[in-house]
């Protein structure tokens, strides 16, 4: 495995600080990262070093109290201070990996500084080239090492590797629609950087539910059932948008996720029906993007790890984007276990949902207790075993049955019990009850232009 070092030499505290510095440098051995930012008001400044760092070192200010990794300085207001301190090393880092979090300023302007690399190493990070703030720096990626390939095609996609430039290529030409339907999603700008360290994504479908998954963690503290969930609306939408996906293709998609015995599975139709509520309780002002864009907003404002659950986040965001309490529903779909009711059509008829009602499966007769026995047990009498006239006793020379399927009948090859000529008994297994399935289709003539950014929410 390559590793790099990201080191950081304290080469003295030059004028006024406007920002919080932090400053790498790269050895191939060891990580080593110094943060340069001002003193506190009251006196007291609070730094929380990522986890598995080494013993700190403090300039400008002393350490009154430290609990783990969690530091308190005490210098005057306005003071220079400089932390030091070491992390393990690898060929990627994310962030949380590497920068201190400065306790009550996250939404305080950062900067990045690379101030040293071994002989032919190459550094990068997302954070080049945006305006950056301190709770941007754990989501960010940081990458270095003496083979770092770097493509980009001019409208603000790069993908980078260590040393594969094909893959990367290859990425980029795959990656590019979809990374600008997420800039625009969540309504940013500034460039988007994919860093590659396994094969690469197979398709822009997955790509899109890769970078929805990262999404759902940038709203919320994951809660299960309602974080793949959203996971899955978003990647649908992402895919829609980029044109990964086709409206029929995409309903398909949605399809395979309507599954009533499951919490993601309902929770996911909940929310398309609960994304059509929206649009049209706000005549087509707010969707659910529009609550996933709140709810982002809202989290960027904690501090790491500070910010609500995702579901109070979700619950919050829809009642102040449409004043619609969703508690009872998310109780009832989630935990609850009740299957969501569907309307015909949803999303002005782009979505059709039709339901099947169908009789439940009943043999009508005990057909293990009469396999073992080779002669019939069990004839529920005015069954639809009893009507084709099974009795209890006949001898069962041969029986065909599928097992729960309604669409094709059973036969029975049967002998009266005393012996004598064998009679074929056919006949189908509808029992006294009923089934419902639920199918999602499109429609065969759309009743909109484009169903596809109906779909995708545009």
């Amino acid at each position: 495995m390559r590793r790099f070092l990201l080191a950081a030499l304290m080469l003295g505290l030059p004028g006024p600080l406007a920002a919080a510095e932090h400053r790498l440098a790269v050895t191939p051995s060891a990580v080593t990262v110094e943060t340069r930012l001002l003193g506190d008001a009251d006196g007291e400044t609070r730094v929380i070093l990522p986890v598995g760092a080494g013993a700190p070192r403090v300039f400008g200010a002393r350490i009154v109290a430290r609990s783990g990794g969690a530091l308190a300085l005490s210098a005057r207001s306005g003071a220079r201070i400089a932390v030091r301190y070491a992390v393990a090393a690898a060929p990627v880092m994310a962030g949380s990996q590497v920068f201190a979090v400065l306790a009550d300023r996250h939404a305080e302007p950062a900067t990045l500084t690379w101030t040293r690399l071994p002989r032919g190493w190459r550094s990068l990070s997302d954070l080049e080239g945006a305006q950056a703030v301190e709770a941007d720096l754990p989501r960010a990626t940081l990458m270095a090492g003496p083979n770092l390939t770097v493509v980009e095609d001019g409208a603000g996609n790069r993908v980078a590797t260590h040393g594969d430039a094909a893959a990367a290529r290859r990425t980029l030409a795959l990656a590019a629609p979809v990374l600008a339907a997420h800039r625009a999603y969540w309504r940013r700008e500034g460039p988007s950087l994919i860093a590659l360290t396994a094969p690469p994504p197979p398709s822009a479908e997955a790509l899109a539910e890769t970078l929805a998954r990262a999404d759902v963690l940038r709203v919320g503290a994951p809660k299960a059932g309602l974080a793949e969930a959203l996971t899955e609306f978003l990647a649908v939408r992402l895919a829609l948008r980029s044109g990964a996906l086709d409206a029929p293709t995409s309903i398909l998609r949605l399809d395979a996720s309507d599954r009533p015995d499951t919490p993601v599975g309902r929770l996911t139709l909940w929310l398309l029906r609960l994304d059509d509520e929206l649009h049209l309780r706000t005549g087509g002002k707010a969707d659910l993007d529009d609550v996933l864009l709140r709810m982002r907003q809202h989290h960027d404002r904690f501090a790491p790890g500070a910010a609500p659950d995702l579901e109070t986040a979700f619950i919050s965001a829809v009642w102040v984007t449409a004043g619609l309490d969703v508690r009872p529903d998310l109780a009832r779909h989630g935990a609850g276990g009740r299957p969501v009711p569907l309307p015909e059509t949803l999303y002005a008829g782009c979505l059709i949902a039709r339901v099947t009602v169908a009789p439940a499966f009943d043999a009508g007769f005990d057909v293990a207790a009469s396999q073992a026995a080779r002669a019939v047990r069990g004839v529920k009498r005015r069954g639809p075993a009893w009507n084709a006239g099974l009795r209890d006793g006949m001898r069962l020379d041969a029986l065909k049955l599928s097992p729960g399927d309604t669409t094709r009948e059973i036969e029975a090859t049967t002998r009266p019990a005393r012996g004598g000529r064998a009679r074929m008994i056919r006949f189908w297994p509808y029992g006294d009850a009923v089934t419902e399935s639920r199918t999602l289709a499109a429609p065969s003539r759309p009743p909109v232009p484009d169903c596809a950014r109906r779909l995708a929410g545009l």
